[in-house]
């Protein structure tokens, strides 16, 4: 695939926001962030103005993709010294823009309106939104925006706990597996109350029962640090208890960080591809890593001294990962509209040769 010159693409976002702010000089509104008043309602002149958004944002993205990266002041973000000096050249499998559905999670702006939360990450080019199972009544709220009825952006997964070791309320899962089905929506699954993989299996291998009989639509290992699986190999080893059940598991390089696998990410892509639906990426600093927290181990993707790009993504890419990436955005501080766009560039331009 040929990538489009810079000065191409940068005019094609130049055309899209003119069109967008064009609008002043119109009988329309001025472009606001918000839901609108009627969810349902694909015809007003907001959602040209929000599909003129999405297009520019994908412009610019691809225009970063096509320039040389510069140091903000921010650290490498992903590109270190040593890996622009080294004269080496990506393999040609992953020297691509990055084709997965790219999402994010909806941390850092919970408080806001569901349809505010899908807008926002729509406009900056955003595929899909990851949020937490809050209860039926929440989730539906997701569901009926827009945005997400209409597939414009996809509800990945719910993130939802069980504890491994109390009885399994079978009413209240076959809500939850009912529920996210309506929205073709993972049940991302946390486990806590014990480390004990026997246990584990056992109460995943109920759930899994029950998922099946509503849906089919996999469960989704979350492995968490300090939880009952912290690591993907440790829920590698609780799949394998599970003989072929629809149950797969997930990657999240802040956890992996935090079991002590900075140097060995690769090792673990090659062990875990095969069993991968869902991944989660983050900048990250290796050095002076908060031991307790989380302040240096998820960031926004161009901060940090983890070489995130060659270190992790491309791994993925090689490995033949095609599922979704998803934007880890636990703890961040900034605003939403300061953080996510940076992400989204940095994403845009981490696969380019």
């Amino acid at each position: 695939m040929t990538r489009p010159k810079a000065n191409t693409v940068l005019g094609l976002a130049k055309c899209c926001l003119e069109r967008v702010y064009s609008a002043r000089d119109s009988k329309l509104p001025p472009v606001k962030i918000r839901a609108p008043e009627n969810p349902t309602d694909q015809s007003d002149a907001f959602f040209n103005r929000r599909r003129f958004l999405g297009t520019a944002s994908a412009a610019m993205c691809w225009a970063a993709a096509c320039e040389k990266p510069s140091n903000n002041g921010r650290g490498d973000g992903g590109f270190s010294d040593a890996t622009r000096d080294s004269g080496s050249e990506a393999p040609a499998d992953t020297c691509r823009p990055p084709e997965n559905l790219f999402g994010a999670y909806n941390f850092t702006m919970e408080e806001r309106q569901p349809g505010e939360q899908q807008l926002l990450l729509q406009s900056l080019g955003y595929q899909g939104i990851v949020t937490e199972w809050k209860g039926t009544e929440p989730y539906a709220a997701f569901l009926s925006h827009s945005l997400v009825a209409t597939g414009e952006l996809k509800l990945v997964a719910a993130l939802v706990t069980i504890d491994a070791g109390a009885p399994i309320d079978e009413p209240y899962w076959l809500n939850v597996f009912e529920t996210l089905k309506a929205g073709n929506t993972r049940p991302w699954l946390l486990v806590g109350g014990l480390k004990n993989q026997q246990r584990i299996g056992e109460s995943v291998r109920a759930l899994s029962q029950l998922s099946a009989s509503v849906s089919d639509i996999p469960i989704v290992l979350y492995p968490h640090w300090r939880m009952g699986i912290e690591t993907t190999e440790e829920s590698i080893e609780v799949l394998r208890l599970l003989d072929g059940s629809n149950v797969r598991t997930s990657l999240h390089l802040c956890h992996e960080l935090k079991a002590g696998n900075a140097g060995r990410l690769r090792d673990v892509i090659e062990r875990s591809s095969a069993h991968l639906d869902l991944v989660s990426i983050n900048g990250a600093y290796v050095v002076d890593a908060d031991p307790e927290g989380w302040s240096r181990t998820i960031l926004p993707l161009d901060e940090g001294d983890l070489d995130v790009s060659n270190g992790y993504l491309r791994p993925l890419i090689a490995a033949g990962y095609e599922g979704p990436v998803l934007l880890h955005t636990y703890g961040i501080r900034e605003r939403p509209e300061e953080h996510y766009p940076r992400s989204m560039m940095r994403f845009a331009s981490s696969l380019r040769c």
